[in-house]
């Protein structure tokens, strides 16, 4: 049986899958692949994925603020 403070410690189920999205968020805009060996990787397409994933996050912010003032407002 455990004990109440042992519970305390434990991470919440909404916690851990919010910690987890966002470990997983950081990774994939580090340009990081699941299927990366650590050393297997080109710095210079690591580079360029970096690249391309934050110019892909600026134009689906870009789209939605221009969605948003088009057709909500």
């Amino acid at each position: 049986m455990k004990r109440l403070e042992s519970l305390r410690d434990e991470p919440t189920f909404l916690g851990s899958s919010l910690a987890a999205a966002g470990r997983r968020a950081a990774r994939h805009f580090a340009g990081q692949n699941p299927d990366d060996s650590p050393g297997a990787v080109d710095p210079i397409e690591l580079w360029g994925r970096r690249i391309g994933r934050a110019l892909s996050l600026i134009v689906f912010i870009g789209l939605a603020v221009y969605l948003y003032l088009t057709y909500v407002r």
